[in-house]
């Protein structure tokens, strides 16, 4: 799953880290390699499949600083975490494809930009919710209504098609390790926005490691 990251990210963070350093922006290109080490550290992290909230947190505030200096004209985030839940134990890169997602499908496409806002929050006392919402162009009924079936296919396999991780992936994949009843929901509104939450187990102890 982790060789799946976008190359083309990779790409065209170095692109600007090279526009930065011939503009003598030197202050902006140590943060942003200090962000695109930590992301990468973080998606690597020695072949584990299961890392701390924090961690996971980080991994997407990486992700996000990284496209803030290169959509700072149209992108704006919060991220919202209870302080509680960050030793929680999390499965590697559940919140980066969605806020990928949020990026590439809902803010970009909107003419003047948006927020995207990734919260963590206690439900209960053993379940975790995480959500990630943006006020972007959001997805027609049509698109949402396919969206919603292709969550709702019992597929026991993951796959990786020409939307890389996509929503899909990321629902199975949590379904896989963690059991059916957890996974995605989507809300969204065509021009109104999208919010995607995902329900996990709180501390979970993985059963296996082999996807």
């Amino acid at each position: 799953m982790q060789a799946q990251i976008n190359p083309h990210f990779l790409y065209n963070t170095l692109d600007t880290i090279v526009w930065m350093a011939e503009s003598n922006k030197t202050d902006q290109v140590i943060n942003i390699v200090r962000a695109l080490s930590s992301f990468f550290r973080i998606a690597l992290s020695k072949g584990k499949d299961w890392i701390s909230l924090r961690q996971e947190i980080e991994h997407v505030s990486s992700y996000l600083t990284i496209q803030k200096m290169r959509y700072r004209d149209i992108l704006d985030y919060r991220i919202e975490v209870e302080e509680a839940l960050l030793d929680s134990t999390i499965l590697k890169l559940t919140l980066q494809p969605l806020v990928e997602n949020a990026l590439y499908h809902g803010i970009k496409t909107k003419r003047n930009g948006g927020t995207i806002v990734v919260q963590a929050k206690r439900v209960g006392e053993d379940k975790v919710l995480l959500d990630v919402k943006d006020d972007g162009v959001g997805f027609t009924p049509y698109k949402l209504a396919q969206l919603q079936e292709s969550l709702a296919e019992d597929l026991d396999e993951v796959s990786m098609g020409e939307g890389g991780f996509g929503l899909r992936n990321v629902h199975k994949r949590i379904q896989l390790y963690y059991g059916k009843e957890y996974g995605l929901s989507v809300q969204s509104q065509y021009r109104g926005g999208t919010h995607v939450s995902v329900t996990i187990p709180r501390r979970c102890t993985p059963d296996r490691q082999d996807v």
